[in-house]
């Protein structure tokens, strides 16, 4: 079977295919363990008035209210999730062939 199974493309474009499904499954795997970026980024109303001892280079500053010392953590799982989108974006483009190609060109 191996042998009819060939497709027209080099081992290098087999091994970046395989590669990119790989790491496609890895991504969703990650989003699958990560909940978080998909709850309500409203605090309860119980948090909403608590204090915090805000930081500002390793020491302490100002007092903030918790939740939006909370919402430090919000933004940053909501950057981790658009990195996430860009790469599933990024990894659905298939540069099939594109080694051949180039070394046609004279490249």
């Amino acid at each position: 079977m191996a042998g009819k199974l060939h497709t027209g493309r080099s081992r290098n474009d087999q091994a970046a295919t395989d590669t990119r499904l790989w790491l496609k499954r890895q991504i969703v795997k990650l989003r699958r363990r990560s909940p978080l970026c998909s709850r309500s980024s409203s605090p309860k109303r119980g948090l909403r008035q608590r204090h915090h001892a805000g930081y500002t280079h390793l020491q302490q500053a100002q007092p903030v209210r918790f939740a939006h010392w909370l919402l430090i953590y919000g933004w940053m799982l909501q950057r981790d999730k658009e990195r996430l989108d860009d790469l599933t974006r990024r990894v659905d483009v298939l540069r099939s062939a594109a080694g051949p190609w180039r070394q046609s060109i004279g490249y």
